[in-house]
């Protein structure tokens, strides 16, 4: 059941709110030399940008993965897929594959394989993912 106009204008705001207040304490750390400034990756960049970051990654790969909703929410498979891909070239890479996932993430996890525990890298299970990545595929959120 696709959601109604009415319920999606709220769930923007909200998803707006929250990119703007992650870049301005983003912006905050950066400008005292804290960490690097967060950037902002539009949907049909994503996968090119997951790609790059597991190609540079030397010593740790830590993700919170949680699959189980990704095709109920509209994710493409062949993007899973992708996902899929690189974490695989990051286990028979990176000394350290650490990913973070729900019972219920794994589980469906079985046929994609982005959770690759059983090929060197390492699950940790925990109630729920405690955030969500948004996803809009009509423009900016």
């Amino acid at each position: 059941m696709a959601p109604t106009p009415e319920r999606t204008r709220p769930r923007r705001a909200e998803v707006r709110e929250a990119v703007a207040q992650a870049l301005e304490e983003s912006a905050f750390h950066a400008a005292r030399g804290v960490r690097p400034a967060a950037q902002r990756v539009d949907p049909p960049r994503v996968g090119v940008a997951v790609a790059r970051l597991v190609d540079v990654t030397r010593r740790e790969l830590l993700t919170f993965d949680d699959p189980s909703g990704c095709v109920v929410q509209g994710v493409p498979e062949r993007l899973l897929t992708h996902a899929a891909d690189c974490v695989h070239r990051a286990v028979a890479r990176v000394p350290a594959v650490r990913q973070i996932t729900s019972p219920q993430g794994l589980a469906h996890d079985a046929e994609l394989g982005t959770i690759p525990w059983r090929d060197g890298g390492q699950a940790r299970l925990i109630r729920q993912i405690p955030f969500r990545l948004g996803c809009s595929t009509a423009g900016r959120p």
